[in-house]
């Protein structure tokens, strides 16, 4: 196999050069630190919108649960008030037949009893 013939290349480095390529260090380390800093604030900015956004749906959830709530025993109370309304009326019913079946059992008996004393 061939190598490559490498021959080292001096670089002679001017203090200018040297000053320049620090600055450029430096320039790219400050923006790699705000860059994280931005990175940060706006990590910090969507965690506070996702928990706003969380606390929002949280609340019309629980109202949307008071909702159906509300709804349902509304609903409960007017069937059990229909269904009260009905027993009473069925109630009312059957007491009428009652009293209308204790006259005619009185008026019977009254007619016996007068007949019986009526025709000795």
């Amino acid at each position: 196999m061939h190598r490559p013939n490498l021959k080292l290349i001096k670089v002679h480095v001017t203090p200018k050069t040297l000053e320049f390529i620090v600055d450029k260090e430096n320039e790219a380390e400050k923006i790699a630190r705000e860059a994280k800093t931005e990175s940060a604030r706006i990590e910090e900015e969507a965690e506070a919108k996702s928990q706003k956004v969380y606390a929002e749906a949280y609340e019309q959830a629980v109202a949307e649960a008071e909702r159906k709530a509300n709804e349902l025993k509304r609903n409960a109370k007017e069937e059990a008030d229909r269904e009260v309304k009905q027993i009473l009326q069925q109630a009312q019913n059957h007491m009428e037949e009652i009293r209308a079946k204790a006259k005619n059992r009185f008026e019977a008996a009254v007619t016996a009893t007068l007949s019986e004393f009526c025709f000795e």
